[in-house]
């Protein structure tokens, strides 16, 4: 069976070098399970409760990011449905408790009613993923609670612990309505360029990919500068090798990798950087340009 899960084109890239791993499961009472990996058998996004264009989030939106990240860090969100990957369920772990925590792969009405969690309760989380339920009249809540086809719930998996990116068979960009075969270069920097991420290109991207291979047929080597503060810490991150380097701009070196590698090419990355720090310069100023895009009001009078 085929399951799939939709994201934007930079935390695609973020779950292609590392894992997916970091969604969030509500329950009742305002609990909450971290960790959780959502899928859906459907494969399009809709009724999957992602953001399928790029706004300002809502109120409540705002308020569930209070309660994930402990702050507001922004108040946008970008097309999650742009990227669509796809992994085969029978390659996932089966679900089970171990000591006391629950790991693999379970239906969410199946894990729903493990829990014992109130149908009525699943229901609406469903229904939230097609409709603003503040929109509506508590008649009309009712009738949609009452009709079964009202929502696509039991299309839904969750997926207890981390999926290796080895494990995504696929992965698919979205034009129109429509999904094809994801390219960096087609389709990959232009999508992170309109999030507000600036992709190294040109000589110096090749160079790259001379000496930093990927780590499975889905990692896409590459280099890209965002910026959270012009007047803040300037760093690249560069993507290969399953893994992410950090890049301090000013002093033009190798400040941590994600994941420790002693087989990782620090001195070809060191000399690759130095060779290239007028190109990450560039990008770091098309990446404020980027910033002041989104954040009009902050740019200095």
């Amino acid at each position: 069976m085929n399951l799939y899960h939709f994201t934007s084109a930079s935390l695609a890239h973020t779950v292609l070098s590392d894992c997916l791993s970091k969604g969030n499961l509500d329950l009742p009472n305002r609990g909450m399970l971290r960790g959780v990996v959502w899928f859906t058998t459907l494969p399009y996004p809709e009724g999957s409760g992602v953001p399928t264009e790029a706004r300002k989030i809502s109120s409540s939106e705002a308020e569930y990011a209070k309660r994930v990240q402990g702050e507001l860090r922004n108040d946008f969100t970008a097309d999650k449905s742009k990227i669509r990957l796809c992994v085969d369920s029978k390659n996932l772990s089966s679900f089970e408790i171990v000591e006391g925590h629950p790991s693999g792969l379970i239906s969410y009405p199946n894990f729903c009613d493990l829990m014992k969690i109130p149908r009525e309760w699943v229901k609406i989380v469903g229904l939230s993923a097609l409709y603003d339920l503040n929109a509506l009249s508590d008649d009309e809540l009712q009738r949609l609670i009452s009709d079964t086809n009202s929502s696509t719930e039991n299309t839904w998996y969750l997926h207890f612990g981390p999926v290796k990116p080895e494990l995504i068979s696929a992965v698919d960009f979205k034009i129109g309505k429509d999904y094809v075969s994801y390219d960096f270069d087609r389709h990959g920097r232009q999508a992170m360029s309109d999030l507000g991420f600036e992709c190294i290109s040109g000589d110096a991207h090749q160079r790259l990919l001379e000496f930093l291979k990927p780590g499975h047929h889905h990692d896409f080597v590459h280099s890209a500068i965002v910026c959270a503060d012009p007047l803040g810490f300037k760093m690249a991150t560069i993507r290969g090798l399953c893994n992410s380097c950090y890049v301090d701009i000013e002093k033009a070196e190798i400040v941590g990798l994600h994941r420790d590698d002693p087989n990782y090419p620090r001195r070809d990355v060191q000399e690759w950087i130095m060779q290239n720090i007028d190109e990450l310069n560039r990008c770091w100023v098309a990446a404020v340009e980027r910033f002041y895009k989104f954040f009009p009001e902050k740019r200095p009078k």
